[in-house]
Protein backbone atom coordinates (compact mmCIF):
# COMPACT_ATOMS: atom_id res chain seq x y z
CA UNK A 1 0.00 0.00 0.00
CA UNK A 2 2.78 2.40 0.94
CA UNK A 3 4.70 1.65 -2.23
CA UNK A 4 1.66 2.45 -4.33
CA UNK A 5 1.24 5.83 -2.64
CA UNK A 6 4.91 6.70 -3.16
CA UNK A 7 4.62 5.69 -6.78
CA UNK A 8 1.58 7.97 -7.27
CA UNK A 9 3.36 10.82 -5.49
CA UNK A 10 6.39 10.47 -7.76
CA UNK A 11 4.14 10.39 -10.80
CA UNK A 12 2.30 13.49 -9.53
CA UNK A 13 5.57 15.36 -9.00
CA UNK A 14 6.76 14.29 -12.40
CA UNK A 15 3.57 15.55 -14.03
CA UNK A 16 3.74 18.83 -12.04
CA UNK A 17 7.35 19.38 -13.05
CA UNK A 18 6.62 18.91 -16.69
CA UNK A 19 3.68 21.33 -16.53
CA UNK A 20 5.75 24.08 -14.86
CA UNK A 21 8.58 23.91 -17.33
CA UNK A 22 6.16 23.85 -20.23
CA UNK A 23 4.49 26.92 -18.79
CA UNK A 24 7.84 28.69 -18.46
CA UNK A 25 8.80 27.90 -22.03
CA UNK A 26 5.38 29.06 -23.22
CA UNK A 27 5.79 32.35 -21.38
CA UNK A 28 9.22 32.92 -22.90
CA UNK A 29 7.95 32.14 -26.39
CA UNK A 30 5.05 34.54 -25.91
CA UNK A 31 7.45 37.25 -24.77
CA UNK A 32 9.60 36.66 -27.87
CA UNK A 33 6.57 36.83 -30.14
CA UNK A 34 5.34 39.96 -28.41
CA UNK A 35 8.75 41.57 -28.70
CA UNK A 36 8.77 40.92 -32.42
CA UNK A 37 5.21 42.03 -33.13
CA UNK A 38 4.74 44.92 -30.72
CA UNK A 39 7.35 47.63 -31.18
CA UNK A 40 6.53 49.45 -27.99
CA UNK A 41 7.83 46.60 -25.84
CA UNK A 42 11.37 47.48 -26.84
CA UNK A 43 11.14 50.58 -24.65
CA UNK A 44 9.43 49.03 -21.63
CA UNK A 45 10.55 47.08 -18.55
CA UNK A 46 7.93 44.40 -19.03
CA UNK A 47 10.40 41.94 -20.57
CA UNK A 48 12.92 42.41 -17.78
CA UNK A 49 10.21 41.64 -15.25
CA UNK A 50 9.09 38.60 -17.23
CA UNK A 51 12.67 37.33 -17.56
CA UNK A 52 13.39 37.74 -13.87
CA UNK A 53 10.16 36.02 -12.88
CA UNK A 54 10.72 33.22 -15.34
CA UNK A 55 14.23 32.66 -14.03
CA UNK A 56 13.09 32.38 -10.42
CA UNK A 57 10.07 30.26 -11.19
CA UNK A 58 11.98 27.94 -13.52
CA UNK A 59 14.81 27.49 -11.01
CA UNK A 60 12.38 26.49 -8.27
CA UNK A 61 10.59 24.09 -10.60
CA UNK A 62 13.85 22.49 -11.67
CA UNK A 63 15.10 22.21 -8.09
CA UNK A 64 11.84 20.69 -6.94
CA UNK A 65 11.12 18.29 -9.73
CA UNK A 66 14.40 17.70 -11.59
CA UNK A 67 12.41 16.15 -14.36
CA UNK A 68 13.90 17.37 -17.62
CA UNK A 69 17.60 17.63 -17.94
CA UNK A 70 18.90 20.74 -19.67
CA UNK A 71 15.78 22.85 -18.90
CA UNK A 72 17.88 25.51 -17.20
CA UNK A 73 20.18 25.71 -20.22
CA UNK A 74 17.10 26.05 -22.47
CA UNK A 75 15.73 28.90 -20.40
CA UNK A 76 19.07 30.71 -20.34
CA UNK A 77 19.37 30.30 -24.10
CA UNK A 78 15.91 31.78 -24.61
CA UNK A 79 16.73 34.68 -22.29
CA UNK A 80 19.97 35.31 -24.13
CA UNK A 81 18.09 35.34 -27.44
CA UNK A 82 15.64 37.92 -26.12
CA UNK A 83 18.44 40.17 -24.89
CA UNK A 84 20.26 39.85 -28.21
CA UNK A 85 17.10 41.11 -29.88
CA UNK A 86 17.61 44.35 -28.00
CA UNK A 87 14.67 44.05 -25.64
CA UNK A 88 15.90 46.21 -22.77
CA UNK A 89 14.24 48.15 -20.06
CA UNK A 90 13.06 51.72 -20.52
CA UNK A 91 10.31 54.16 -19.84
CA UNK A 92 6.85 52.85 -20.58
CA UNK A 93 5.33 55.07 -23.26
CA UNK A 94 2.05 56.82 -22.64
CA UNK A 95 -0.66 54.61 -24.20
CA UNK A 96 -2.81 57.69 -24.81
CA UNK A 97 -0.41 60.43 -25.89
CA UNK A 98 -1.74 63.93 -26.41
CA UNK A 99 -2.15 64.38 -30.16
CA UNK A 100 -0.28 67.16 -31.92
CA UNK A 101 -2.45 70.23 -32.42
CA UNK A 102 -4.06 70.54 -35.81
CA UNK A 103 -1.86 72.47 -38.24
CA UNK A 104 -2.87 76.05 -39.01
CA UNK A 105 -5.43 76.02 -41.78
CA UNK A 106 -6.23 78.78 -44.17
CA UNK A 107 -6.42 79.71 -47.80
CA UNK A 108 -3.23 79.17 -49.78
CA UNK A 109 -1.62 81.71 -52.08
CA UNK A 110 -2.74 79.61 -55.05
CA UNK A 111 -6.35 79.78 -53.91
CA UNK A 112 -6.27 83.49 -53.11
CA UNK A 113 -4.89 84.52 -56.50
CA UNK A 114 -7.73 82.82 -58.39
CA UNK A 115 -9.94 85.24 -60.31
CA UNK A 116 -12.98 84.35 -58.21
CA UNK A 117 -11.18 85.59 -55.08
CA UNK A 118 -10.10 88.95 -56.50
CA UNK A 119 -12.24 91.62 -54.86
CA UNK A 120 -13.29 89.41 -51.94
CA UNK A 121 -13.31 91.11 -48.54
CA UNK A 122 -10.71 90.57 -45.80
CA UNK A 123 -11.47 91.39 -42.17
CA UNK A 124 -8.37 93.49 -41.44
CA UNK A 125 -8.77 96.07 -38.68
CA UNK A 126 -6.30 98.93 -38.73
CA UNK A 127 -5.21 100.76 -35.58
CA UNK A 128 -3.61 103.75 -37.26
CA UNK A 129 -3.20 107.35 -36.22
CA UNK A 130 -3.26 110.70 -37.98
CA UNK A 131 -0.22 111.61 -40.05
CA UNK A 132 1.22 115.13 -40.13
CA UNK A 133 2.81 116.27 -43.39
CA UNK A 134 5.46 118.93 -42.91
CA UNK A 135 4.92 121.88 -45.24
CA UNK A 136 8.66 121.90 -45.97
CA UNK A 137 8.20 118.73 -48.02
CA UNK A 138 5.20 119.90 -50.03
CA UNK A 139 5.48 123.69 -50.43
CA UNK A 140 1.76 123.67 -49.66
CA UNK A 141 2.01 126.70 -47.34
CA UNK A 142 1.02 124.91 -44.12
CA UNK A 143 1.26 121.51 -42.48
CA UNK A 144 -1.39 118.98 -43.46
CA UNK A 145 -3.07 116.34 -41.31
CA UNK A 146 -3.94 113.10 -43.04
CA UNK A 147 -6.65 111.43 -40.94
CA UNK A 148 -6.73 107.76 -40.00
CA UNK A 149 -9.79 105.69 -40.84
CA UNK A 150 -9.87 102.47 -38.82
CA UNK A 151 -13.21 101.41 -40.31
CA UNK A 152 -11.86 101.04 -43.83
CA UNK A 153 -12.93 97.90 -45.71
CA UNK A 154 -10.30 95.90 -47.59
CA UNK A 155 -10.51 93.72 -50.68
CA UNK A 156 -8.17 91.23 -52.33
CA UNK A 157 -6.10 92.82 -55.09
CA UNK A 158 -3.80 89.91 -55.94
CA UNK A 159 -0.87 87.74 -54.88
CA UNK A 160 2.84 88.34 -55.46
CA UNK A 161 4.95 85.39 -54.32
CA UNK A 162 4.22 85.00 -50.61
CA UNK A 163 2.45 88.38 -50.39
CA UNK A 164 -1.28 88.91 -50.53
CA UNK A 165 -2.16 92.42 -51.70
CA UNK A 166 -5.28 94.17 -50.38
CA UNK A 167 -6.76 97.39 -51.73
CA UNK A 168 -9.01 99.79 -49.85
CA UNK A 169 -12.62 99.88 -50.92
CA UNK A 170 -12.89 103.53 -49.95
CA UNK A 171 -10.64 106.41 -50.89
CA UNK A 172 -8.88 108.11 -48.03
CA UNK A 173 -8.53 111.87 -47.50
CA UNK A 174 -6.79 114.31 -49.80
CA UNK A 175 -3.14 115.37 -49.87
CA UNK A 176 -1.93 118.58 -51.49
CA UNK A 177 1.41 118.44 -53.33
CA UNK A 178 3.07 121.44 -54.92
CA UNK A 179 6.08 122.29 -57.03
CA UNK A 180 9.57 120.80 -56.83
CA UNK A 181 9.20 119.83 -53.16
CA UNK A 182 5.98 117.95 -53.92
CA UNK A 183 7.67 116.03 -56.73
CA UNK A 184 10.76 115.39 -54.61
CA UNK A 185 8.78 113.81 -51.79
CA UNK A 186 5.48 112.59 -53.23
CA UNK A 187 6.29 108.87 -53.08
CA UNK A 188 7.52 108.97 -49.47
CA UNK A 189 4.66 111.19 -48.29
CA UNK A 190 1.97 108.96 -49.82
CA UNK A 191 3.54 105.74 -48.51
CA UNK A 192 4.19 107.13 -45.03
CA UNK A 193 0.68 108.56 -44.77
CA UNK A 194 -0.85 105.17 -45.60
CA UNK A 195 1.47 103.28 -43.25
CA UNK A 196 0.72 105.58 -40.32
CA UNK A 197 -3.01 105.92 -40.88
CA UNK A 198 -3.84 102.29 -41.71
CA UNK A 199 -1.21 100.18 -39.96
CA UNK A 200 -1.62 97.80 -37.02
CA UNK A 201 1.51 97.20 -34.93
CA UNK A 202 0.13 93.98 -33.42
CA UNK A 203 0.93 92.22 -36.72
CA UNK A 204 4.56 93.38 -36.62
CA UNK A 205 6.42 93.10 -39.90
CA UNK A 206 3.84 90.65 -41.29
CA UNK A 207 1.75 93.60 -42.50
CA UNK A 208 3.01 96.52 -44.59
CA UNK A 209 0.75 99.40 -45.66
CA UNK A 210 1.64 101.76 -48.51
CA UNK A 211 0.05 103.76 -51.29
CA UNK A 212 -1.04 102.19 -54.54
CA UNK A 213 1.68 102.66 -57.16
CA UNK A 214 1.97 102.40 -60.90
CA UNK A 215 3.29 98.84 -60.82
CA UNK A 216 0.08 97.71 -59.06
CA UNK A 217 -1.95 99.10 -61.95
CA UNK A 218 0.40 98.04 -64.75
CA UNK A 219 0.20 94.38 -63.70
CA UNK A 220 -3.58 94.27 -64.11
CA UNK A 221 -3.68 96.27 -67.36
CA UNK A 222 -0.81 94.44 -69.06
CA UNK A 223 1.42 97.51 -69.25
CA UNK A 224 4.54 95.84 -67.88
CA UNK A 225 7.05 96.57 -70.65
CA UNK A 226 8.24 99.80 -72.30
CA UNK A 227 6.98 98.55 -75.66
CA UNK A 228 3.45 97.97 -74.29
CA UNK A 229 3.40 101.49 -72.84
CA UNK A 230 4.64 103.00 -76.07
CA UNK A 231 1.94 101.13 -77.97
CA UNK A 232 -0.76 103.06 -76.07
CA UNK A 233 1.21 106.30 -75.74
CA UNK A 234 3.60 106.82 -78.70
CA UNK A 235 5.61 109.60 -77.00
CA UNK A 236 6.79 107.23 -74.27
CA UNK A 237 10.47 106.42 -74.72
CA UNK A 238 12.06 105.55 -71.38
CA UNK A 239 13.45 102.02 -71.63
CA UNK A 240 12.45 101.59 -75.26
CA UNK A 241 15.25 100.12 -77.35
CA UNK A 242 16.94 102.79 -79.50
CA UNK A 243 15.07 105.69 -77.87
CA UNK A 244 16.88 109.02 -77.77
CA UNK A 245 16.71 111.72 -75.10
CA UNK A 246 14.81 114.94 -75.63
CA UNK A 247 16.02 118.44 -74.83
CA UNK A 248 13.26 121.03 -74.20
CA UNK A 249 13.99 124.62 -75.20
CA UNK A 250 13.41 125.82 -71.63
CA UNK A 251 15.36 123.39 -69.48
CA UNK A 252 16.73 125.65 -66.76
CA UNK A 253 15.38 123.87 -63.66
CA UNK A 254 14.53 120.44 -62.30
CA UNK A 255 13.68 118.93 -58.87
CA UNK A 256 16.64 117.59 -56.95
CA UNK A 257 15.43 113.97 -56.92
CA UNK A 258 15.45 113.93 -60.73
CA UNK A 259 19.24 113.58 -60.56
CA UNK A 260 18.74 110.10 -59.08
CA UNK A 261 16.29 108.91 -61.75
CA UNK A 262 17.14 106.90 -64.88
CA UNK A 263 15.01 109.33 -66.93
CA UNK A 264 17.61 112.07 -66.62
CA UNK A 265 20.71 112.22 -68.77
CA UNK A 266 23.48 110.85 -66.56
CA UNK A 267 20.91 110.02 -63.85
CA UNK A 268 20.89 107.19 -61.33
CA UNK A 269 18.84 104.07 -60.60
CA UNK A 270 16.01 105.38 -58.42
CA UNK A 271 12.88 104.05 -60.10
CA UNK A 272 9.51 105.78 -60.31
CA UNK A 273 7.93 104.21 -57.18
CA UNK A 274 11.01 104.28 -54.94
CA UNK A 275 11.94 106.73 -52.17
CA UNK A 276 13.17 106.10 -48.63
CA UNK A 277 14.50 109.50 -47.53
CA UNK A 278 13.44 113.13 -47.79
CA UNK A 279 14.69 115.28 -50.64
CA UNK A 280 14.62 119.05 -50.98
CA UNK A 281 15.42 121.75 -53.48
CA UNK A 282 15.38 122.41 -57.19
CA UNK A 283 18.47 122.49 -59.33
CA UNK A 284 19.61 124.79 -62.10
CA UNK A 285 20.76 123.09 -65.26
CA UNK A 286 19.71 120.85 -68.09
CA UNK A 287 16.58 118.73 -67.72
CA UNK A 288 17.35 116.66 -70.78
CA UNK A 289 15.98 113.16 -70.45
CA UNK A 290 13.47 110.49 -71.47
CA UNK A 291 9.70 110.81 -71.73
CA UNK A 292 8.35 108.46 -69.01
CA UNK A 293 4.73 109.64 -68.77
CA UNK A 294 1.95 107.60 -70.38
CA UNK A 295 -1.84 107.59 -70.19
CA UNK A 296 -4.63 105.16 -71.10
CA UNK A 297 -8.21 104.23 -70.30
CA UNK A 298 -8.31 101.54 -67.61
CA UNK A 299 -11.51 99.92 -68.88
CA UNK A 300 -9.91 99.28 -72.27
CA UNK A 301 -6.88 97.50 -70.85
CA UNK A 302 -7.92 95.87 -67.56
CA UNK A 303 -7.28 92.11 -67.76
CA UNK A 304 -10.36 91.42 -65.59
CA UNK A 305 -13.59 93.33 -65.11
CA UNK A 306 -13.09 93.25 -61.34
CA UNK A 307 -9.80 95.18 -61.69
CA UNK A 308 -11.56 97.86 -63.71
CA UNK A 309 -14.28 98.12 -61.07
CA UNK A 310 -11.83 98.35 -58.17
CA UNK A 311 -9.69 100.99 -59.87
CA UNK A 312 -12.31 103.22 -61.45
CA UNK A 313 -15.27 102.98 -59.06
CA UNK A 314 -14.00 103.41 -55.52
CA UNK A 315 -16.28 104.93 -52.92
CA UNK A 316 -15.04 108.41 -52.10
CA UNK A 317 -14.11 109.41 -48.57
CA UNK A 318 -16.24 112.13 -46.99
CA UNK A 319 -13.45 114.67 -47.42
CA UNK A 320 -13.38 114.31 -51.20
CA UNK A 321 -16.96 115.34 -51.82
CA UNK A 322 -17.44 113.12 -54.88
CA UNK A 323 -18.30 109.52 -55.74
CA UNK A 324 -16.94 107.31 -58.51
CA UNK A 325 -14.07 108.09 -60.88
CA UNK A 326 -12.65 110.59 -58.44
CA UNK A 327 -8.97 111.38 -58.79
CA UNK A 328 -6.52 109.73 -56.44
CA UNK A 329 -2.74 109.75 -56.23
CA UNK A 330 -0.60 106.87 -57.52
CA UNK A 331 2.77 106.93 -55.73
CA UNK A 332 4.97 106.93 -58.83
CA UNK A 333 6.84 109.76 -60.56
CA UNK A 334 7.07 110.39 -64.30
CA UNK A 335 8.38 113.06 -66.64
CA UNK A 336 6.90 114.71 -69.72
CA UNK A 337 9.47 116.28 -72.02
CA UNK A 338 8.28 118.26 -75.04
CA UNK A 339 9.74 121.00 -77.20
CA UNK A 340 9.19 123.75 -74.66
CA UNK A 341 9.21 122.32 -71.15
CA UNK A 342 10.09 119.37 -68.99
CA UNK A 343 7.13 118.60 -66.72
CA UNK A 344 7.69 116.69 -63.50
CA UNK A 345 4.57 114.68 -62.73
CA UNK A 346 3.09 112.22 -60.25
CA UNK A 347 0.71 109.58 -61.59
CA UNK A 348 -2.97 109.53 -60.66
CA UNK A 349 -6.23 107.78 -61.59
CA UNK A 350 -8.84 110.24 -62.81
CA UNK A 351 -12.21 109.61 -64.45
CA UNK A 352 -11.30 106.01 -65.21
CA UNK A 353 -7.98 106.87 -66.82
CA UNK A 354 -4.34 106.53 -65.82
CA UNK A 355 -3.11 110.13 -65.92
CA UNK A 356 -0.57 112.30 -64.13
CA UNK A 357 -0.48 115.72 -62.53
CA UNK A 358 2.42 118.03 -63.33
CA UNK A 359 3.76 119.53 -60.08
CA UNK A 360 6.76 121.41 -61.45
CA UNK A 361 8.16 122.45 -64.80
CA UNK A 362 11.52 123.44 -66.11
CA UNK A 363 10.80 127.19 -66.20
CA UNK A 364 10.37 127.09 -62.39
CA UNK A 365 6.59 127.02 -62.58
CA UNK A 366 4.37 124.86 -60.37
CA UNK A 367 0.89 123.36 -59.92
CA UNK A 368 -1.05 122.43 -56.75
CA UNK A 369 -3.32 119.38 -57.30
CA UNK A 370 -5.19 117.84 -54.35
CA UNK A 371 -6.28 114.26 -55.19
CA UNK A 372 -7.30 111.61 -52.65
CA UNK A 373 -5.20 108.67 -51.39
CA UNK A 374 -5.62 104.93 -52.10
CA UNK A 375 -3.85 102.57 -49.68
CA UNK A 376 -2.56 99.06 -50.39
CA UNK A 377 -1.71 96.40 -47.78
CA UNK A 378 0.97 93.75 -48.28
CA UNK A 379 0.23 90.64 -46.18
CA UNK A 380 3.08 88.16 -45.59
CA UNK A 381 1.36 84.76 -46.02
CA UNK A 382 4.29 83.02 -44.29
CA UNK A 383 3.29 84.77 -41.07
CA UNK A 384 -0.43 85.38 -41.55
CA UNK A 385 -3.32 82.93 -41.99
CA UNK A 386 -6.28 83.90 -44.14
CA UNK A 387 -9.14 81.96 -42.58
CA UNK A 388 -11.35 79.43 -44.31
CA UNK A 389 -14.41 80.81 -42.54
CA UNK A 390 -16.55 83.39 -44.25
CA UNK A 391 -17.45 83.64 -47.90
CA UNK A 392 -15.55 86.84 -48.71
CA UNK A 393 -18.61 89.07 -48.87
CA UNK A 394 -18.70 92.47 -47.19
CA UNK A 395 -20.85 91.09 -44.36
CA UNK A 396 -18.91 87.82 -43.98
CA UNK A 397 -15.28 88.62 -44.82
CA UNK A 398 -12.37 86.17 -44.70
CA UNK A 399 -10.60 86.30 -41.35
CA UNK A 400 -6.96 87.28 -40.84
CA UNK A 401 -4.72 86.17 -37.95
CA UNK A 402 -1.06 85.71 -37.06
CA UNK A 403 0.23 82.13 -37.29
Amino acid sequence: MKNKQESKLKAYKSEKGITLVALIITIIILVILSAVSIGVIYKSKIVDYAIEGAQKYAAEGINENKVIEGTEQLIESAISTIKEMGVTGGEIPNPNPTPDPDPEVGKTAEELEKVENIGKYIEYKSEGSNYTIDKAYTEAGSNQTFSANNNMKWRIWGVEGNKLLLISETLAGNIKLKGAAGYNNAVKILNDACSTAFGNSSYGSAIKVRSINQEDIDKVTNMTTPEQRKAVWPSYNYGVSGASMTTPSNNSYYPKIYEQEPSKSGGGTLERSEQSSWCSGNMTGSSIGYYSYYSYNITSYATQTIYDALLTNPTAASTTGEDNHIAYWVASRCVTINNSYALFDVFCVENGNVNAYALYNSDNGYNVPVPAVRPIIEVNLDAITIGETGDGTASNAYSIAKK
